[in-house]
């Protein structure tokens, strides 16, 4: 029996480039929806990231963003491509871009535009910023997002090497872009209950804030704070690593007290827990707070 796609039946038209938003339309993708993509004139960018010379055009990264889609070249300055987009958009449940307001303004497809082609159209704008904030209208990449939010900080607070540094990945697009996708399941929800569109904006910088601060708020989510500084230390313990053995490297989290004293036996080495339990119950000794948890 052949089981149905959990989003089967809903059409996306889909105007993003690079990571952020072709992620987020890829994992719509993944999970059934249609995807029609509109790349501009020279093509995503992304076409170029680690192209084989064999395959010009279509680097791998492009393929694993844009699996699953559909892709069409229209110029929207002709009346041709425009009137091709509209009928497009008239079949389609979402519209979803990451074009700057002013520019999808100029091309006759901000939101209230497009409402009038398709008045319960879920609209979706990825933006680097929110567009009621300050940097507001600002473009914004995964390293700016990766600087702002915090993120780059965070390395030297482990290893006290003061120059901020970057994650090796592009987590600041890949987060926001699931960022996006759960927006875009929760206003399809709201659809299909009240049969009425939305408008929703996906910011990467407001984002990656959230995603960082999650943990790293920790004691300041108090006002007043109840301990400084207020990361989560036991992220930033620079003992918390994989360790190395005879032939590589492991990586293990007992996590709990009861984990670790089965840690300790399974490894042959008890006695440590003995022996530091001794050391505790001396008169003057003290508890070390981290391994107390």
């Amino acid at each position: 029996m052949k089981r149905q796609a959990l989003l089967e039946g809903i059409r996306i038209t889909d105007l993003t480039t690079v990571f952020f938003g072709p992620y987020c339309t890829q994992t719509l993708a993944d999970l059934g929806a249609e995807v029609v993509k509109l790349e501009p004139a020279e093509g995503d960018t992304s076409r170029i990231i680690g192209t084989p010379p064999a395959t010009p055009g279509m680097g791998p990264v492009f393929m694993r963003l844009n699996r699953g889609k559909r892709t069409v070249d229209w110029d929207l300055k002709t009346e041709a491509g425009r009137e091709a987009m509209r009928r497009l958009i008239e079949v389609s449940d979402v519209f979803i871009h990451n074009i700057r307001t002013d520019a999808i303004g100029r091309a006759g497809l901000g939101y209230d535009e497009v409402r009038k082609i398709r008045p319960d159209i879920v609209y979706v704008h990825c933006t680097g910023f929110d567009e009621t904030g300050p940097y507001a209208g600002l473009q914004a990449y995964d390293d700016i997002i990766q600087a702002a939010s915090g993120l780059a900080q965070l390395l030297p607070m482990v290893d006290g090497n003061p120059q901020p540094r970057f994650m090796p990945a592009a987590i600041a697009d890949k987060v926001s872009g699931l960022h996006a996708v759960y927006g875009v399941l929760a206003a399809i929800i709201h659809k299909l209950r009240t049969g009425e569109g939305q408008f929703v904006e996906v910011p990467m910088f407001e984002s990656m804030v959230s995603f960082n601060t999650l943990e790293h708020l920790c004691d300041n989510a108090f006002v007043p704070a109840t301990a400084s500084p207020g990361y989560y230390q036991r992220q930033l313990d620079p003992t918390r690593q994989p360790m190395r053995t005879k032939d590589g490297y492991i990586a293990f989290a007992p996590y709990l007290d009861d984990r670790w004293i089965r840690f300790f036996e399974a490894a042959g080495h008890a006695y440590v827990l003995r022996r530091s339990a001794s050391s505790t119950n001396r008169p003057g000794a003290r508890t070390c707070r981290r391994c107390s948890r």
